[in-house]
Order: structure tokens, then C-alpha cells, then sequence
């Protein structure tokens, strides 16, 4: 098992209905042979949330990260730290995205 530490930050509000934020820092311990990934969220931005955005956004996180693992034969344990959840610049597809965007990325500059 190894852990992967990612810090994603990607953001674009400039006043139109694409606008979004995505922000969190992740660890991952990669487990092989295993294609279950599971989730906690340690902590949130602000600390007060709407839950079901809150969970909506893990979910996404989620089947990113699959996207990238499964492929690799690989599951995961996951903590998430200081998820920001904007109330209004929120977009499960962009969380799902650059999830699997960031962690892609650091596999390929972990092996």
C-alpha cells in the first residue's frame, strides 16, 4: 500500500453559468488488487455545509478517483481535508473531473 497526497484547487467565476470552484486536499492509500474505494471527509470549508452537497461532492470525488483506479486494478482508503463547498459555484461534474485529473497526474509522477 502506498499514500498519494493531492491538493486540488481549480476555480473559474467570471459571471456565467459555467462558473465553478473545486478545492481540497486528499490522501490516498492505494490498495492493490482491489477495486473498493472508500471515503471520509475529515473536514469541510467553511465548516458548516449543505449536506447534500456535501455528499454529493464526496460521491464525485469518488468515481473520479475510480475512473483513474479501476483501470490500474487498484482501490483506495481516502481522507478528504478542508473540502470547500461554495453555496452557489458548485459542480459535481467539475469535483469528478479534476479528481480524476489530479490524481492521474500524481500516479504518473509516483511511479
Amino acid at each position: 500500500m502506498s499514500r498519494i497526497t493531492i491538493t486540488v484547487n481549480e476555480s473559474c467565476q467570471s459571471s456565467s453559468a459555467g462558473d465553478f470552484i473545486v478545492r481540497y486536499r486528499g490522501e490516498l492509500d492505494i490498495v492493490s488488487n482491489s477495486r473498493e474505494i472508500t471515503i471520509d471527509c475529515v473536514s469541510t470549508y467553511p465548516s458548516e455545509v449543505d449536506a447534500e452537497q456535501k455528499d454529493a461532492a464526496l460521491e464525485a470525488i469518488r468515481v473520479g478517483f475510480a475512473s483513474v483506479l479501476h483501470s490500474r486494478e487498484c482501490g483506495a482508503h481516502v481522507r478528504v481535508f478542508d473540502l470547500l463547498i461554495h453555496p452557489v459555484d458548485f459542480s459535481t461534474w467539475k469535483f469528478e473531473s479534476f479528481s480524476a485529473k489530479y490524481l492521474a497526474a500524481a500516479l504518473e509522477g509516483h511511479s
